[in-house]
């Protein structure tokens, strides 16, 4: 019976998954985008259920229903000024919109609610359970209620879209959204309805969370369960809404028996490995028709055609003015210390966002694993550093020679990744890169390694058969990471390492290879008809980027006295995410400058406290839209001509004046 234990266990998280897991499907399938702000969607549902509940003291049915109408109303809103905005936008200006909203959302709530974590539970936790077969079997209330709830939503959705003109209107919506605006659909009307839909199943799924799992209720609950209710609809079927449930159900089931009879650490690495096995064995072409869309990355920015050794010497020459300005600052005390602890990170994030351009920008692909990266650079320039502490005495040599091997590391990683992943594109690229960021983190954060006179002692999962002699030392300590580390990352050696990164993607970038690179991501059917290696050279440039990311990952691990695994999750992918698209698509100069200005805002602004990544998020949004909106772009060129027409007219009329005079 222990095992049907675990299955009832696991199918009701799997309900869980699967409530999100429609919401998700809904809203993809329709609107064709990744709405990364959902599980923040979950967040704030819980919260008002709780307040409801608790301040109000209405009972949970009542508490619920509020919170769901709090989040339709919520969806709506933020699908009419930050999503509609940008219909007719790339793929890419939506995600990173989406994420800006998704800070927005849960910085707010941690200033509103704080971070404490508050215990919630609709189904108090003493409630005694179901007994079968003779008390053999148990099950929770709070179980079977969600699982009833996951069936009534599925069937309720699965009637409403294929019964009601509404319904039909979403199925035309996400079949063919030209043609369904010429059969007089209401587009932006049933994409807001979506919303609503899904952001109104999130709170219910948010208040059933914290009843079957959690039982605690903070600011970040939505972020993990939404990726895993995505994995769930991917792994069903975009699209359909009998899929998302039983995909919901069966990775439900796979996490539970996973933590069971395998590991409960390595719990959310066996779900993403299941995610990118299925998207591997099973292309995204056969998961659902309305999906078939190529990725656009490419058409967010135009690069100039000829790279000129001009505009490359250009940008040399500003790293290295700016190096001479700063480093002098630094050498004669003028720079407060605040800057000075700023100086390598920056540097680190520049590579970052180049490295990652390199891929976004230049080959065309849409990767959120990119942490992943810089974290087994992290870590084996942390141990290779650690174990020539003795053989090598130069700190800079020993630092220089820690970087390569991380670099190396992680490009062997990224091989191993690319070999499976390269034949995905677009948004499933960047899922499958999301979960292996996940799973590298996940296995890192499960790594103990020691040093001592006989050399390294490895173990994973536990530390207990590392026995180290007297004076040994721990390098790795699993979930805890490096602690301890020698800091030997210098001012110089990062900018040395900025201007190996740009020779290295700037002579890509302008040789043969990279024009090949180049002409798959413009077309990628005319560069197979050519005779061009497709997979080949998407993965010399994923390589690349690699190896790169692991060198600055390195670097970033011996700038810091202690560095843990969660510092490399998907949200440092999307941090470097944004930097690469607010400084250009392919345009290496300025991804160096919003990084550079994006990183030190939020430090700039440490005054305003919890305000400051509020603003942060406001202005990422405002950025997109002004940038990407084809409305805002029209009413900024209509402005910009009346504001020329004025200016020209006026200097017209001086110059008459001045004439007749």
């Amino acid at each position: 019976m222990e095992v049907f234990g675990y299955l009832i266990n696991g199918i009701s998280i799997g309900s869980v998954y699967a409530i999100i897991a429609l919401g998700y499907t809904m809203v993809y399938g329709i609107a064709k985008m990744l709405n990364f702000a959902h599980g923040d969607v979950i967040m704030v549902g819980t919260y008002i259920a709780f307040y409801a509940m608790n301040s109000l003291g209405l009972p949970g049915i009542p508490a619920v229903l509020i919170a769901m109408a709090f989040c339709v109303v919520l969806g709506i809103v933020v699908e009419l000024l930050a999503y509609r905005p940008l219909r007719g936008a790339p793929s890419l200006a939506v995600l990173i919109t989406a994420i800006g909203v998704s800070y927005f959302l849960q910085n707010a709530a941690q200033l509103i609610f704080t971070a404490d974590p508050r215990a919630f539970a609709i189904i108090p936790v003493g409630t005694p359970p179901i007994s079968l077969f003779g008390g053999k079997l148990t099950i929770s209330v709070a179980a079977l209620v969600t699982m009833v709830v996951c069936v009534v939503v599925m069937v309720g959705l699965t009637l409403f879209t294929g019964k009601t003109r509404t319904g039909k209107a979403m199925r035309a919506v996400a079949e063919d959204r030209d043609a369904a605006q010429l059969m007089g659909i209401n587009v932006n009307r049933t994409i807001s309805i979506t919303f609503a839909i899904g952001s109104g199943l999130a709170a219910v799924a948010g208040v059933l969370l914290c009843s079957v799992t959690l039982q605690q209720l903070q600011p970040s609950i939505g972020s993990m369960p939404g990726i895993k209710a995505f994995t769930a609809a991917v792994l069903g079927g975009i699209g359909s809404i009998p899929g998302a449930m039983l995909g919901g159900i069966l990775l439900g089931v796979i996490e539970i028996l996973g933590q069971s009879y395998l590991s409960a650490q390595l719990s959310d690495a066996i779900v993403f490995a299941v995610l990118i096995l299925i998207l591997l064995v099973k292309p995204p072409a056969c998961l659902a028709s309305g999906c078939r869309r190529r990725c656009e990355v490419s058409s967010m920015k135009k690069l100039l055609k000829n790279k000129t050794a001009c505009t490359n010497l250009i940008t040399y020459l500003i790293v290295i003015i700016a190096f001479v300005v700063l480093h002098t600052l630094e050498q004669s005390g003028e720079m407060s210390s605040s800057l000075k602890g700023m100086l390598v990170p920056v540097c680190v994030y520049i590579v970052m966002a180049i490295s990652l351009n390199l891929v976004v920008g230049i080959s065309g692909e849409l990767s959120l694993g990119h942490a992943g990266f810089m974290g087994v650079g992290a870590f084996t320039g942390i141990v290779v550093a650690a174990v020539l502490k003795e053989p090598v005495a130069d700190p800079t040599v020993r630092l220089l020679i820690s970087m390569a091997v991380g670099g190396v590391f992680a490009g062997i990683a990224g091989f191993l990744i690319g070999m499976p992943v390269m034949r995905l594109r677009g948004d499933y690229l960047a899922i499958v890169t999301l979960a292996f960021g996940e799973i590298l983190k996940n296995l890192i954060g499960n790594l103990y390694i020691g040093l001592d006179g006989n050399g390294l002692q490895a173990a994973f999962m536990s530390a207990d058969s590392i026995a180290l002699e007297k004076g040994g030392k721990m390098i790795l300590k699993g979930a805890l990471g490096a602690t301890g580390v020698t800091k030997l990352a210098t001012f110089p050696v990062a900018v040395g390492l900025v201007l190996f990164t740009l020779f290295v993607v700037l002579n890509l970038i302008n040789s043969k290879e990279g024009r090949a690179i180049k002409a798959i991501r413009d077309n990628r059917i005319a560069a197979e008809s050519v005779g061009l290696n497709v997979t080949a050279f998407r993965m010399k440039a994923f390589v690349i980027s690699a190896f790169l990311a692991g060198m600055a990952g390195a670097l970033f691990g011996q700038s810091m006295a202690s560095t843990a695994p969660t510092k490399f999750s998907y949200t440092t992918s999307i941090d470097v995410l944004i930097y690469v698209v607010l400084g250009g698509m392919g345009n290496i100069l300025g991804c160096i400058f919003s990084t550079t200005v994006l990183y030190i805002l939020p430090k700039v602004m440490q005054e305003l406290e919890d305000l400051r990544m509020i603003l942060y998020a406001v202005v990422l949004i405002v950025l997109m839209i002004c940038t990407w909106s084809p409305k805002v772009k029209g009413f900024i060129q209509v402005i910009t001509a009346w504001v020329k027409d004025k200016v020209t007219s006026l200097f017209q009329k001086k110059k008459e004046v001045g004439t007749n005079g």
